[in-house]
């Protein structure tokens, strides 16, 4: 292959290398092998502008929530589709606190879901876009005291362990991709 398009190739391969790694660090994989989608979602769904999974993975514009009186549907736009099926899980494994979310001095209320079947896996959705769904008619609130405890240590090594491979996979693409002087 010529030089130009190994440069080229490489950007592309790289971001497809780091959108299918993601569903492991979120937790997105232990949710599909119990709550993988069926069939298509054909109820109301909405974009979220902001939506965290475990602490470190951002969703932000690319998750589509929905949900109907049989549970909510968790899917992502077409692009980010690699290594992340659609989900629908019932309603009777959903439940969630209020909290607020904080950087540095800001805060700003935030849905914090807990999934039954995957108890190390969460979702942060911001309150007020949620509320426009209808879907706490349906989910169980729970208090704080009563939620799973998280396990931070596990995800910080799932973080070091993401940053580690990206950071193989980019000095890799690098050193056979990219032409060197002769």
């Amino acid at each position: 292959m010529a030089p130009l398009t190994l440069s080229l190739l490489f950007p592309i391969v790289l971001v497809a290398f780091i959108i299918y790694l993601t569903p492991w660090l979120s937790g997105w994989r232990s949710l599909a092998e119990k709550y993988r989608a069926e069939g298509h979602f054909s109820g109301r769904t909405h974009t979220f502008w902001y939506a965290h999974m475990r602490s470190m993975t951002k969703y932000n514009r690319v998750l589509k929530v929905g949900c109907d009186e049989r549970g909510l549907s968790l899917s992502t736009a077409f692009y980010f589709r690699l290594g992340h099926p659609p989900l629908f899980i019932p309603w009777q494994d959903v439940n969630f606190i209020r909290r607020q979310a904080k950087i540095f001095s800001y805060q700003w209320p935030v849905i914090r879901i807990f999934f039954k079947g995957c108890p190390d896996v969460y979702l942060d959705l911001t309150e007020k876009v949620l509320a426009e769904t209808e879907w706490v008619q349906y989910a169980k609130e729970i208090s704080p005291g009563e939620a799973p405890e998280v396990q931070n240590g596990k995800e910080i090594l799932r973080m070091i362990l993401f940053v580690a491979m990206t950071l193989g996979s980019i000095a890799f693409c690098f050193y056979f991709f990219i032409p060197r002087a002769r």
